[in-house]
């Protein structure tokens, strides 16, 4: 899957149903790519240094995370 329609699935997905929704459909395409994000407080999925869930820019690197679904 292309990661310009990853961002904007997940924008999407933001909007109408919120952060778990974003972290249930990453899992679901084994997207695993997850950063700790400083605005929501948590390990989120990243793009490009990018958080997935509200696109704030990621400081630190990018780190593997297991799918814990």
């Amino acid at each position: 899957m292309k990661t310009n329609i990853i961002k904007q699935r997940c924008l999407h997905l933001y909007e109408a149903d919120g952060m778990s929704a974003v972290i249930d459909f990453c899992n679901s395409i084994k997207y695993n790519k997850y950063g700790y994000c400083s605005q929501c407080e948590t390990d989120v999925p990243t793009l490009k240094n990018e958080c997935l869930v509200c696109g704030t820019t990621i400081s630190k690197s990018v780190k593997q995370r297991r799918n814990l679904t």
